[in-house]
């Protein structure tokens, strides 16, 4: 291109030479006046020149850069053709960066959850449909992100998320007068373009779980409330089936119709135990699921105690159980090993997991149960050497009413709700329940509970 230019401002330069020399011939052959008039026409024709030279070249560095925004110029020879073709295809990209900005949209306005999108200073820069039907949004442009959902807590979230350069997940429960909802609510940083370290902004994604979180509210008061109801009936009948029993051994003789009537008392009594055993273990549920979230738990009902204390009088909560099956139970515990826990909580995890390992273990068998600090947790185990959980069954033991031999569970007085108390109970000390196990060569119960 500058080739070019070059000739066509030297063939521009020829030009106004022969015009020049024109004047000048003309000056010579002709009157004062008419070289007068001569030399202001070339002094004009001279000005224009300088013009339409200087205005070519601001003309010609214009289309240079133009060439270099639009990529015309490495295409080949940058001429009109070249830029018109790459202006084509910087439409072109355009238009397919719209239609993927509409697919986009249309796929967050389909989404069932409100969707959030803010700069640094958490003005908003999208909301969704959810958004905009969940807080009433009819315009969402010029709010921040507080106007729009009226959430300190949301806000905080944003920023911490802001702050922390990670994604955040909190649950909220805010009041809309006098109803109170509940969140779940997503933040995510954006990432700054060029791979800058701040973000540059973040996309916080909520969902309304309030009606499950009723629906949840009515399963465990009516679990509580059958609960409750069925305690009465059935303590009756345990009581009246345990009197039949005393009065059948106690008479004379021991006729075929005697013996059948305790047969049946025995069955009555057997099934109101294991009836009562459950409706039990339903409240034990529905007490640990109605503090679950309650602040006072941790507050008041934890206190700092000697874990080897527990285990001793859990151990003396089964041993009957344990001496009619002849089973052994070992204990190992540091004394110094101490734990901020709600004690009868625990005791009762304990206990179930030891009466597991003595109902599922052969008699004169032994059972150990110790504890020990790791990893700024105290780790409380029940081994034994029973029957063992086959492999496909290891992740579902902790779940309510799973039995792995339900006809053997049902035999041994089991109710299927033990282990899930266990796994409740750790997990409102914030830990965890685990288990090991390989059928056929006993099992390990581990309780996980964080020492602070």
């Amino acid at each position: 291109m500058t080739g070019r230019r070059a000739e066509e401002t030297a063939a521009l330069a020829c030009t106004a030479l022969s015009a020049a020399l024109s004047v000048a011939a003309a000056v010579f052959s002709c009157g004062w006046a008419t070289a007068v008039l001569a030399s202001c026409a070339a002094a004009c024709a001279a000005a224009a020149f300088l013009l339409a030279l200087r205005l070519r070249q601001r003309l010609s560095g214009a289309l240079e850069r133009l060439w270099d925004t639009v990529g015309a110029r490495g295409q080949g020879e940058a001429t009109l053709p070249g830029l018109e073709k790459a202006l084509h295809g910087m439409a072109d990209s355009l238009a397919r960066g719209a239609e993927e900005g509409r697919q986009r949209l249309a796929a967050l306005d389909g989404m069932s959850q409100a969707v959030f999108a803010t700069d640094r200073r958490l003005a908003l820069r999208m909301a969704n449909r959810s958004a905009r039907s969940l807080f009433a949004l009819e315009d969402w442009r010029g709010y921040s992100l507080l106007n729009a959902t009226r959430s300190t807590e949301i806000e905080m979230a944003a920023r911490a998320a802001l702050a922390e350069g990670r994604p955040l997940a909190a649950e909220f429960s805010p009041r809309r007068g006098k109803e109170r909802r509940r969140f779940l609510v997503s933040v995510s940083p954006m990432p700054a373009e060029g791979g800058a370290q701040e973000a540059e902004g973040v996309v916080i994604v909520i969902e309304d779980v309030t009606r499950l979180s009723r629906l949840e509210q009515v399963r465990k008061d009516f679990v509580a409330n059958v609960s409750h109801e069925l305690r009465t009936p059935i303590q009756l009948i345990k009581g009246f089936s345990e009197t039949l029993l005393e009065e059948t051994a106690a008479g004379d003789g021991d006729s075929e119709e005697r013996a059948r009537l305790r047969r049946f008392a025995e069955i009555i009594r057997r099934n109101a135990a294991n009836m009562e055993n459950l409706t039990n273990d339903l409240l034990v549920i529905a007490s640990l699921e109605n503090r679950d979230g309650d602040p006072s738990f941790f507050r008041g009902e934890r206190q700092a105690q000697p874990v080897a204390a527990i285990i001793v009088e859990a151990i003396q909560s089964v041993e009957a159980q344990a001496e009619k099956k002849g089973v052994s139970i070992e204990a190992e515990c540091p004394p110094d090993l101490v734990a901020a826990i709600h004690g009868p909580l625990v005791m009762q995890a304990l206990i179930n997991l030891l009466d597991n390992a003595i109902k599922y273990s052969p008699a004169k068998s032994r059972v150990k149960t110790r504890a020990l600090e790791k990893d700024g947790s105290a780790v409380i185990e029940v081994s034994d050497k029973g029957i063992g959980i086959p492999a496909e069954h290891i992740g579902r033991v902790f779940e309510r009413f799973y039995r792995v031999n339900r006809a053997r569970s049902r035999e041994a007085g089991g109710t299927g709700l033990g282990l899930s108390i266990v796994r409740h109970i750790a997990l409102l000390h914030g830990g965890s329940a685990e288990v090991e196990s390989h059928a056929g060569e006993g099992s390990t119960f581990r309780i996980v509970l964080p020492l602070e």
